[in-house]
């Protein structure tokens, strides 16, 4: 057997090892990316879980995912160097995934505060056009409406087919989307 003329450590100091993308981020910054890392990894386990898993705990699983979707939200507007353009996407994707699992029927075993709460929580989206408060945007959830954009592009006619909207709430609605639809 030969032995080494030099410590095994230091014969491959000739080929410097690479260092990662993450290696070479500012530590702040690479603390950040391991903190957003972690969320990611969280969103996804418990997406899979509410996905995959027992209708009655779903929506904890659906919630969890939620909040941490909201503090990769925070770290982005705190750190001015963390760019999240999925984000948005991704909350809607999960405003979508809620709105599916609401109307399958699968909330039919929570208590009315607790679907009164899922529905408050997934259904907020809604609440950010003028117009839309958080029993509206109950009621448009419940009807499968998940998206503002969608819910801006709507006609009158396909508003009016919506189920659970009273009168008054249905023409304070079209008269807002409308408002909103000549502004932009």
């Amino acid at each position: 057997m030969l032995e080494p003329t030099r410590p095994l450590s230091c014969q491959f100091d000739r080929y410097p090892r690479k260092r990662t993308y993450m290696e070479n981020l500012h530590p702040e910054q690479h603390e950040v990316a391991l903190e957003l890392r972690e969320l990611v990894y969280l969103v996804d386990s418990n997406l899979q879980q509410a996905i995959e898993g027992d209708p009655v705990t779903s929506p904890e699983y659906l919630d969890a995912a939620r909040q941490g979707l909201e503090a990769m939200r925070k770290l982005a507007n705190h750190h001015d160097f963390v760019n999240l353009p999925t984000l948005d996407s991704a909350e809607l994707e999960m405003a979508r995934f809620a709105c599916a699992y609401y109307q399958s029927g699968a909330c039919d075993t929570l208590t009315e505060d607790e679907r009164t709460d899922f529905l408050d929580i997934h259904a907020q989206h809604l609440t950010q056009l003028e117009g839309v408060g958080r029993a509206t945007a109950r009621r448009l959830f419940s009807a499968g409406v998940y998206d503002p954009q969608a819910l801006l592009a709507m006609s009158d006619e396909a508003l009016a087919e919506l189920p659970d909207l009273d009168t008054a709430t249905r023409n304070r609605l079209q008269a807002s989307l409308a408002s909103h639809r000549d502004s932009h």
